[in-house]
């Protein structure tokens, strides 16, 4: 057996093997369609799966990252980051292509903004095509306040509800924006109005059972406080 035989079998085919491979992984990274969606998640229902069912169909998304926000200044009373972002996971646990957010990635929400996060998943994922998911009202006010426009390789999706004040843009500060909604319609899923059902004693058919665990064993949305009443002599 010749030296370059030996060579050409156990050196430079496996180094051109490995290259394929590195190659057909750079080529699927690429082809890569990313959501983000973020939202209070307080507690995450039914509308919010359809949500994202929703955007993986219309928007042909590989992955979709669930965000709970994580600075809720606006929502001061929300239940903590944690416990919100277990109940999305107890939530969403079936949908495949639904992933969350790293501790570094959580740090740079608690540290900066959401524009840092989606500076950071940008440059991760740079090949690729990323949407930011947002409903109606949050993409009528990014335009009200004059928002900067996010990264290059993102589009902004926005969940349209059946009736609209104003027709939905097609571009934001030279970014494509396109609509999207879920096969049912807007089936009018309220996070206060589950949070009011909690309080009277209901359990809201829009929330999954594991999640309703959740609140039940930690006592949230009132329930705790309801408890306590009904043993109450």
């Amino acid at each position: 057996m010749s030296k370059k035989f030996i060579i050409e079998r156990i050196v430079v085919k496996p180094i051109v093997a490995l290259g394929f491979i590195f190659l057909l992984t750079i080529q699927a990274q690429a082809s890569e369609r990313i959501g983000v969606y973020k939202g209070t998640f307080d507690p995450p229902h039914n509308g919010h799966r359809d949500v994202i069912l929703a955007a993986i169909e219309s928007l042909n998304l590989d992955r979709i990252y669930v965000v709970p926000g994580v600075n809720q200044r606006h929502k001061p009373n929300a239940n903590s980051y944690e416990l919100r972002a277990q109940m999305a996971q107890l939530a969403f646990s079936d949908i495949p292509q639904v992933v969350y957010v790293e501790p570094y990635h959580l740090q740079i929400l608690r540290e900066s903004s959401d524009e840092g996060l989606i500076s950071q998943l940008s440059v991760e994922n740079r090949e690729s095509h990323l949407f930011q998911i947002m409903g109606t009202d949050a993409f009528e006010r990014i335009v009200e306040l004059d928002v900067p426009p996010v990264p290059e390789n993102f589009s902004i999706a926005v969940n349209q509800r059946e009736v609209t004040e104003t027709p939905l843009v097609t571009e934001y500060k030279g970014r494509s924006v396109v609509g999207f909604e879920p096969s049912g319609g807007d089936r009018g899923y309220s996070s206060t109005a589950i949070r009011n059902q909690i309080a009277s004693g209901q359990v809201p058919v829009e929330l999954n059972s594991d999640v309703y665990q959740v609140i039940e064993r930690r006592g949230l949305y009132g329930l705790a406080r309801r408890c306590i009443h009904l043993l109450m002599p």
